[in-house]
């Protein structure tokens, strides 16, 4: 009976482990449309603040109604995979990272700050 529950708790925290954290996720699935999801509609330098698009395509190009056009590099490593925009603005060339989101069940998010919940998410 004690193997029983030790198995169960051990099963209940693997589940909640696979769950929680975030998928290796290839290029080719990053690719596509997102639409930006700001509930707290807060002004940030960098981040936008109202309805955006942002369209990631396979040649490693991007447009954004915000950041305009530019090119992302995608940094994959074993706990998570990171997204850098390259973009023109009025003083020149600047650059955003952003971490990248992919749990079991959910969609592909861009996760551009954790503590306001400021993310594109993927429409297809």
């Amino acid at each position: 009976m004690r193997k029983e529950f030790y198995f169960l708790i051990l099963g209940i925290i693997i589940v909640f482990i696979i769950l929680k954290f975030n998928i290796p996720t290839s290029d080719s699935n990053i690719v596509g449309t997102y639409v930006l999801i700001n509930n707290e509609n807060k002004n940030f330098a960098e981040i936008p603040s109202n309805k955006d698009t942002l369209i990631l395509n396979p040649d490693k190009t991007f447009n954004s109604g915000y950041y305009g056009n530019g090119k992302y590099e995608i940094e994959n490593n074993f706990l998570n995979t990171k997204i850098l925009l390259h973009y023109n603005y009025e003083f020149g060339t600047a650059s955003y990272k952003a971490k990248i989101e992919n749990k079991l069940f959910e969609e592909i998010k861009i996760n551009l700050n954790d503590d306001l919940e400021i993310t594109y998410n993927k429409v297809y």
